[in-house]
């Protein structure tokens, strides 16, 4: 089992500051840094030498926990995690992020300390 702590949270999909709102290069930033984000907190967890692994040949459940400000509705809340999915097969953890390799749930709560805890077990 790998946990991995985010101090951050991905933009919600809506709004007016929301992530669809963006211009692209500021989409891509904001994905180029989760991935980097996911491969640092991995490579911390894993080691260095474990980080480039092949994905594992086997299903893995992942587990996304928000916690935020404001509770986003069940749509936006898992429509902000497509990032940090594909940052997750990027770095390995899963080998695809179709429900044959991944079972994905996602939750949330509200607190002050943003962060984005993620389990892959």
């Amino acid at each position: 089992m790998i946990r991995l702590t985010i101090p951050r949270i991905p933009p919600s999909p809506n709004g007016p500051g929301g992530y669809l709102r963006l211009h692209w290069t500021k989409r891509r930033k904001d994905k180029e840094a989760w991935k980097w984000e996911i491969m640092r907190a991995t490579a911390k967890v894993r080691g260095i030498g474990d980080m480039f692994k092949p994905a594992p040949s086997k299903r893995v459940k992942v587990l996304i926990h928000q916690v935020r400000a404001r509770r986003l509705d069940r749509d936006n809340l898992w429509a902000s995690c497509k990032n940090i999915v594909d940052a997750i097969v990027l770095c390995g953890l899963a080998r695809d992020d179709s429900e044959k390799w991944m079972d994905l749930s996602v939750s949330q709560e509200t607190g002050k300390e943003h962060r984005t805890e993620i389990t892959v077990e």
